[in-house]
């Protein structure tokens, strides 16, 4: 097929996805789930020339992802039971173009997780749940690319090869740190009411987070449940480029 993909002219990615996955009962009261994921995206060195210019351009792009987590289930009675979760993803990226929009991107991020749960959860009756989750993004990002904040007439911006490039990626390492707590009473066996607390902390905006949480079901019949939800919720920035004080993010003070 590549003789068929060269004579149109187009270009051919290669996806590559792998998945494996493992239960097992350690003791009658642990049990443990691995699983492993690896995926690829690759785009590999595709010339074209652009008709505006006639100038031959090169891309190249080259995405790897690794991704394992373990999960433990321990329990603690017959209603009670802990969860704690290990996660690591990794990131790899390989990017390049040349001629009329000159780019080089190289992109390693891991992503570190833990997760710890306790809950208490009859089938009747008052339950609960509380957890902490501790996260780290680590970012070692080299990119250059076209400095689009310098213009030039008649030339669309970044395409201009003759322009200098410019560091715009930092090297950087985030941590966020969460816990929470959540409480489930059902009054009569029709109206049940669930308020949760969860605090969270950022280090990459220094920020403290907290989000009051209440759901509320009725049940209105046999068959039929009314629900309702209300809460605060916060989602930290872990792009570097938002984040980097100098570019993205700067100080307008």
């Amino acid at each position: 097929a590549r003789p068929f993909l060269e004579g149109l002219d187009l270009a051919a990615p290669v996806f590559l996805d792998l998945f494996a996955k493992g239960v097992w009962d350690a003791t009658p009261k642990d049990s443990v789930a691995l699983n492993l994921m690896y995926v690829q995206n690759t785009l590999q060195h595709f010339q074209f020339e652009r008709e505006d210019s006639g100038i031959a351009d090169t891309v190249f792009f080259d995405d790897r992802q690794t991704l394992g987590w373990v999960k433990w289930t321990r329990l603690l009675g017959p209603e009670t039971f802990v969860k704690t979760n290990l996660s690591r993803v990794q990131d790899i990226l390989r990017a390049n173009a040349t001629g009329t929009d000159p780019i080089a991107v190289d992109a390693n991020v891991y992503n570190d997780s833990l997760r710890v749960d306790l809950s208490h959860a009859p089938e009747t009756g008052t339950a609960w749940d509380t957890g902490l989750y501790v996260n780290r993004a680590s970012f070692v990002l080299t990119g250059k690319v076209g400095d689009f904040r310098q213009f030039t007439p008649g030339v669309a911006i970044g395409g201009d090869p003759n322009l200098p490039l410019t560091e715009l990626f930092p090297s950087r390492s985030f941590w966020v740190g969460a816990g929470y707590g959540q409480y489930k009473y059902t009054l009569r066996e029709r109206l049940t009411v669930q308020p949760g607390l969860r605090i969270s902390w950022n280090d990459a905006t220094h920020e403290v987070n907290v989000g009051p949480r209440l759901n509320i079901a009725l049940r209105v019949g046999e068959r039929h449940v009314l629900k309702g939800a209300w809460g605060l919720f916060h989602q930290p920035p872990f792009n570097p480029i938002l984040l980097d004080p100098t570019f993205g993010n700067p100080d307008l003070t």
